[in-house]
């Protein structure tokens, strides 16, 4: 009896590391297909940011060359202003459209990856010059943002004829065309205003 028990003892010891064996080499299955398919996910993100940001690098750097061509047009105009001071202001504006011109030129030759690279050395090496350009380039952002018309007729809601002139809110009524209206400064504003 003893060796039917020891031999039975045998045969369940063999039995049991197969079965342990074979659901070690299942999760390690399912181990690798999970990094597969996370692996093929994150190589999907990336070609889609990398998609994104080659757009948004393009239409950065046309939008610059745009920035410099009108810097340049206005350029043309201080220059055939009789003041003596105009040809001065010509050449910085002309300073600045070239300058706008290589940033574009930059942006539209570099790879995203190294403009990525160069900006993360900049920001370690010059982090109070990079966190205030970072500063001053969101805050001429929103002010440009801002300053657009919501509308997208091209048409400014901030227009003024003159030095005392200015828009200012007034409350909307029937048949109104919109909620500004001219005022003088020195017109008194309506009550709740």
């Amino acid at each position: 009896m003893d060796s039917n028990n020891s031999t039975a003892a045998a045969t369940a010891d063999c039995g049991a590391p197969p079965i342990v064996e074979q659901a070690k080499r299942q999760a390690q299955q399912m181990v690798e297909k999970t990094q597969q398919k996370a692996g093929e996910a994150m190589d999907q993100a990336t070609t889609e940011i990398h998609t994104r940001l080659d757009n948004t690098k393009s239409a950065a750097a046309t939008t610059l060359t745009d920035v410099a061509q009108v810097v340049r047009t206005g350029t043309d105009h201080i220059r055939q202003q009789p003041q003596p001071v105009a040809s001065t202001i010509a050449e910085y504006a002309q300073s600045a459209a070239d300058a706008v011109e290589q940033v574009a030129g930059y942006i539209r030759d570099t790879s995203t990856e190294q403009i990525v690279h160069e900006t993360e050395l900049f920001a370690r090496r010059q982090p109070l010059v990079f966190l205030g350009s970072a500063f001053a380039v969101g805050f001429l952002a929103a002010r440009f943002l801002k300053s657009s018309n919501p509308n997208g007729n091209g048409q400014s809601q901030w227009t003024s004829s003159g030095a005392s002139d200015r828009l200012l809110p007034v409350p909307q009524t029937e048949g109104a065309a919109s909620g500004w209206e001219e005022r003088s400064r020195n017109d008194a504003a309506p009550a709740g205003v």
